[in-house]
């Protein structure tokens, strides 16, 4: 009996830690795409000044002001400022619980680690496809949502005229939206490829 529990806790642990590798490793792919993305994505000099005040509200304030945004949209970008920062915050502690995760599944066995590449590789290909689908044929729509949800104070309308509207338009979010996608879907490839080469080194350490 004693031998038969310890076997279903050490497999009660093995799904465990698959289930929360698998979790980590799909947001830390979606955190690792979306900041590729905003490095290699083309901005226009205006969109360059607002990506620029994102990371120094202080100092590209008053470059902002004189660009023609106004107050309103200063305070909104101010709360996209503070929300990037808080998306910039888990990355490292994403890495660091991904790696620890991932040390834990190897000494679980190959078999382990194997299963939570693969499961992260299939969730995050199914997230990432439901996510561009959403986007795609729903953009308005899911855009529209995204700030009802992060900014529910709602003074992110502005009139087609302002400056962030007239900078920052729709068209733009969308191909970064793919941009992102791109990037997600080439790390979650790079997932299922580590665990298609960890099953090959197996195979051949056998032989």
């Amino acid at each position: 009996f004693e031998n038969t529990n310890a076997n279903e806790n050490h497999k009660q642990l093995k799904i465990m830690v698959i289930l929360f590798c698998s979790v980590i490793l799909v947001m830390l792919s979606f955190l690792l795409a979306y900041k590729l993305a905003v490095v290699i994505f083309p901005f226009n000099s205006e969109q360059q000044l607002v990506m620029n005040f994102l990371q120094s509200p202080a100092e590209y304030r008053s470059s902002l002001i004189v660009a023609g945004a106004s107050n309103l949209e200063v305070k909104h970008l101010i709360d996209v400022a503070a929300l990037m920062q808080i998306i910039d915050l888990f990355i490292i502690p994403e890495l660091v619980i991904g790696l620890l995760l991932l040390i834990l599944a190897g000494h679980l066995g190959k078999k382990t680690i194997r299963s939570a590449l693969r499961l992260s590789a299939i969730g995050g290909v199914a997230l990432a496809t439901t996510l561009g689908l959403l986007s795609i044929f729903l953009f308005d729509k899911s855009f529209d949502i995204f700030h009802q949800i992060y900014f529910p104070q709602g003074n992110y309308q502005f009139s087609a005229d302002s400056f962030l509207i007239q900078s920052m338009p729709a068209e733009m979010f969308f191909h970064l939206g793919l941009l992102i996608f791109l990037f997600a879907l080439i790390i979650q490839g790079l997932y299922l490829l580590s665990s298609y080469l960890i099953t090959t080194r197996r195979r051949r350490s056998r032989v």
